[in-house]
């Protein structure tokens, strides 16, 4: 018994198909991207440069190859700075510096100008305790 001869022409539109199909797949996949709880997006755009639109949470469109999205943590996290010295009758005084940064509105200079944080606001809290 010989085997069942299939139609080049089959074989072609069947490659067409999928090749057509997987390039749309690929795109629609990469056209995507998800922005965290706690984090702002930008996008870069590779003709015009940065948009001035900070993305929030959840997921927003872009243009394959064209555009990359740049996703920053805004969590506000305290930095803690430590220091002891001396005083004049000879005890030890510990003083811890708080910093915490607010306020995410400038994230595009940010990336664009690539200047350390600027316009960003700081909430100081001092707290100073003998031993």
């Amino acid at each position: 018994m010989s085997a069942p001869r299939i139609p080049t022409q089959a074989i072609g539109g069947l490659a067409r198909v999928l090749i057509g199909g997987g390039l749309a797949v690929y795109g629609a996949t990469n056209s995507l991207f998800n922005v965290e709880g706690g984090h702002r997006g930008i996008v870069f755009n590779r003709l015009v440069g940065i948009k001035e639109e900070v993305y929030a949470e959840g997921t927003h469109l872009m243009v394959p190859w064209f555009e990359r999205p740049v996703i920053f943590d805004v969590r506000a996290r305290p930095s803690l700075i430590q220091s002891q010295s001396g005083s004049r009758d000879l005890q030890m005084v510990s003083c811890v510096l708080i910093v915490v940064k607010v306020g995410s509105s400038c994230m595009y200079r940010i990336q664009s100008v690539s200047v350390q944080d600027p316009g960003v606001q700081f909430c100081l809290a001092a707290k100073a305790h003998g031993r």
